[in-house]
């Protein structure tokens, strides 16, 4: 895999630092892909919002399954597109 630079060690006694060099001094500002059309399968267009998360919360606490609780979002907001994974970590942070 072609990288614009390389880290190298500067050997120095009682040393640690390192070096990056640039191979290019011309490196161009161009992306290597074209944008996304769709942006499902990323976690920030899967993102919950406050809301959301709010009643995750709420039927967490009242101790509702979370595939329960998947179909409460669905039927709030359902432009959401949410996987069981993002329901798994909103209940993971709103602890125990």
């Amino acid at each position: 895999m072609w990288m614009p630079f390389y880290g190298d060690r500067v050997s120095r006694p009682n040393s640690c630092t390192w070096r990056i060099d640039y191979l290019h001094k011309n490196y161009t500002t161009k992306h290597n892909h074209d944008p996304v059309e769709y942006l499902e399968g990323y976690a920030y267009a899967r993102r919950l919002t406050h809301n959301d998360f709010t009643l995750v919360q709420e039927l967490t606490n009242q101790d509702i399954e979370p595939h329960k609780i998947g179909k409460a979002i669905t039927e709030q907001s359902p432009e959401n597109k949410f996987v069981p994974k993002d329901i798994h970590n909103a209940r993971q942070k709103t602890g125990p």
